[in-house]
């Protein structure tokens, strides 16, 4: 192998097994055909210049753990009602996959754009700055740990 070849491979953000594993069975528990494999996944990865395809921002594949929490990439079907094939699926941000969950994306990027332009200077929102998104340090520990609780005062 040359070495172009082998520096372009080594370059190269693999996808964590665990997540692919993970996505699998999420989309079988709720009878949804699977499509994609990983290679597919790692090529569209980087053909998206390993950014979110809706906000632009830098995506994670996270630091190699089982636990994936500091993975930031999520694998979202564009058309929520379709399956996990070639051309239905991108790389996003994954609290824009949880935003999106069954939307539209059309749908989904309207109800983005209302919200923008009803809350344009709203401090605490999310921030989109040179394709990254950027929070205050307390909102960004509260999203990584469980956004799922409230949020502290």
């Amino acid at each position: 192998s040359c070495i172009n070849c082998a520096t372009s491979a080594a370059s190269k953000t693999i996808i964590p097994a665990v997540y692919i594993g993970s996505l699998k069975r999420s989309a079988f528990k709720r009878g949804i055909p699977f499509l994609v494999d990983a290679e597919y996944l790692q090529e569209l990865y980087e053909l998206q210049g390993r950014r979110c395809t809706l906000t632009g921002a830098r995506l994670n594949m996270g630091d190699g753990s089982a636990r994936m929490s500091s993975m930031t990439a999520s694998v979202d079907r564009i058309d929520s009602s379709g399956v996990y094939e070639p051309g239905n699926v991108q790389w996003v941000h994954k609290m824009v996959n949880t935003m999106k969950w069954d939307l539209n994306q059309q749908d989904f990027i309207n109800i983005c754009h209302a919200v923008a332009m009803t809350h344009p200077k709203n401090e605490k929102a999310l921030i989109l700055a040179d394709g990254a998104i950027e929070q205050h340090q307390e909102e960004s520990e509260w999203i990584q740990s469980d956004w799922s609780k409230p949020k502290p005062n």
